[in-house]
């Protein structure tokens, strides 16, 4: 008995060392507070930005200028997204002086659904200003851009953003498919987002960066994008170049998704209806600015841009643009004019190897 009572004596008195009282403290309080941003989904990495306000798993902003008439089938998609989501999710439309219904058929969708907002501008602007307004107000852990003239595949939505929560990379790419209308018909090309098993980080970041620069086939992590405050260019075409080199060059972990078909773009192949991002002719040009706009903005933003792999990958994708460009939007009476604005280009758009 005395010697069983000596032994507990003893135990008690043993010293633990300083530095392990405080490995054990910040273990436990690490433990605690993990459960509890668990428990209120808090996302650590946003408390900077909006300290305030309550935070959803997905915010989806929505650009739009008379597409009122194209709208149906997203507000059908996200009146599902609300009702089958179990996470919560919130909506930004940002609206553009358009001359339609537009703003009636929003108002409409807004005052039967919650987390629903309308930006609306009295004034002319292209998508990305759009958008980029919008990302001033988000509070999803990630964020989806949408055309309202698309629209998306709630269960395979769902399925996208468990995958991206669970692994929170940068950027999740999403698999996607064309949709071709043509009155009453619909033609379907599924496109594979180029997921490769045996692929290191680095080399999926990289076959992400040769896609085509489409910014609604991803879902971005906001605190990455609000981290390096990246934006989209404020050209009236190919404003999305500089946003999907930004979020990917700038990225530490891409991920693309094994799931099904999310996002369905649609393509009107008739002559009556023209989509918000539809543009030919001399407005075509503008590429050659947003290419040089993304380019310096790569430049100050990506350490070692132009010496790096990235530089050559930058030169392909100047390339394959205006080569697409002048396939599809340049007329041949415009040809030409096209050729000599392409050569009198600044070089550092196609060679950033030797930037001037």
């Amino acid at each position: 008995m005395n010697s069983t009572y000596h032994r507990i004596m003893y135990c008690s008195y043993i010293k633990i060392p300083h530095f392990l009282k405080i490995l054990i403290f910040f273990s436990l309080t690490w433990s605690i507070w993990s459960v509890y941003r668990d428990i209120f989904c808090l996302n650590l990495n946003l408390l900077s930005h909006h300290p305030a306000q309550n935070y959803v798993d997905l915010s989806i902003v929505i650009p739009c200028y008379n597409t009122g008439l194209l709208m149906h089938d997203l507000f059908v998609a996200l009146s599902r997204l609300q009702l089958e989501l179990k996470s919560k999710q919130e909506i930004h439309f940002s609206v553009s002086k358009s001359t339609d219904n537009t703003v009636v058929f929003i108002k409409r969708y807004i005052d039967n659904h919650t987390n629903a907002y309308l930006h609306y501008f009295d004034t002319r602007y292209y998508t990305g200003e759009l958008r980029n307004f919008a990302l001033q107000f988000v509070k999803g852990t990630y964020v989806v851009f949408v055309d309202a003239d698309d629209t998306v595949d709630v269960l395979a939505m769902q399925g996208a953003l468990t995958e991206a929560l669970f692994f929170r990379p940068d950027v999740l790419i999403l698999p996607y498919t064309i949709v071709y209308v043509k009155e009453n018909a619909h033609a379907y090309q599924s496109i594979d987002n180029g997921y490769n098993i045996k692929d290191t980080l680095a080399e999926s970041r990289l076959r992400a960066l040769r896609m085509v620069n489409f910014p609604w086939n991803k879902l971005y992590l906001y605190s990455h994008i609000r981290k390096h405050n990246i934006t989209f260019g404020t050209s009236l075409v190919h404003n999305d170049i500089q946003f999907h080199w930004l979020s990917l060059a700038l990225s530490k972990y891409v991920k693309f998704s094994t799931g099904q078909t999310v996002y369905y773009h649609k393509i009107i192949q008739d002559n009556t209806t023209r989509q918000l991002t539809q543009t030919g002719g001399v407005q075509r040009f503008q590429m050659f600015s947003a290419l040089r706009e993304a380019y310096m903005t790569l430049v100050m933003k990506v350490d070692g841009f132009c010496t790096s792999e990235l530089s050559k990958l930058w030169a392909d994708n100047v390339k394959s643009t205006v080569d697409w460009t002048r396939m599809y939007h340049i007329s041949s009476d415009m040809i030409h004019d096209f050729q000599s604005f392409y050569h009198n280009t600044s070089i550092t758009c196609f060679n950033p190897s030797h930037p001037t």
